[in-house]
């Protein structure tokens, strides 16, 4: 039997194709017949005919499938966005500089109070464009006394260098 996928039917040809269906039942024809006509399951024929009986011709309208609704309404996605790409971490005095799931879900919970699971996190950057990075390079190499001489020696340095480039 040739069946319809009905879910790839908008919802004004799945109306009008539910209301043929019921008409036809009603004309006197058999649901076995009609839903081999229409190219649907018998089932879902006699599903049509329960939800005439129970609402009427307005029960058979095709509406939007229900759905949770999002946690987070536009305006806090655009703030979401706002602050993950325009800030650092450490600038909503988070101790890391770089942007986790992790970070992005006790921002969340901080700022919004919405808590998220970590997939969610994930779903949620993925919808507003944005994606895990990683470096192009690493410092293979490394010597982590040469790290600790700059920490040490060079890096304190760096805040007073700032001030006289800014003529404090």
């Amino acid at each position: 039997m040739n069946t319809t996928d009905a879910r790839k039917l908008r919802h004004k040809e799945l109306t009008e194709l539910r209301k043929r269906g019921v008409m036809a039942v009603q004309n006197g024809e058999s649901p076995e017949d009609v839903a081999r006509i229409l190219g649907v399951t018998r089932v879902t024929v006699y599903n049509w005919l329960a939800l005439y009986r129970g609402g009427g011709w307005d029960a058979l309208d095709a509406r939007k499938r229900g759905g949770r609704k999002p946690k987070l309404d536009a305006k806090a996605m655009k703030w979401l966005y706002e602050a993950i790409t325009r800030k650092t971490p450490d600038q909503y005095r988070f101790p890391f500089v770089l942007w986790t799931s992790r970070l992005v879900k006790e921002l969340i919970e901080k700022h919004l109070g919405v808590s998220l699971s970590k997939a969610s996190v994930c779903r949620l950057l993925k919808q507003l464009g944005l994606s895990a990075q990683r470096p192009l390079w690493r410092a293979y190499q490394q010597s982590p006394e040469h790290v600790e001489h700059w920490m040490r020696n060079e890096y304190p340095a760096i805040p007073m260098f700032v001030k006289i480039l800014k003529g404090a």
